[in-house]
């Protein structure tokens, strides 16, 4: 009976090794693409903050452009 406990202890922690290597592995593989995916998505945003801010800068300028025009007419 003892040497039944004997083998499967060893056959358990290597089980247990196993899925806890896998599980870790998962882990990791799921934070880089987690990291990828929020770059890009950062990435995207930027770009459209830029776009924002040129069509703001554009649209402040044909305001001041009409502004005058109405202080010189």
């Amino acid at each position: 009976m003892s040497e039944t406990g004997m083998t499967r202890n060893p056959t358990m922690l290597r089980v247990f090794s196993l899925v806890m290597g896998l599980l870790a592995l998962a882990g990791w593989g799921t934070f880089v693409y987690a990291t990828r995916t929020s770059a890009a998505a950062q990435q995207q945003l930027q770009e459209q903050v830029a776009g924002l801010n040129a069509g703001r800068d554009q649209l402040t300028t044909e305001r001041d452009e009409a502004k005058a025009q109405l202080i010189a007419a």
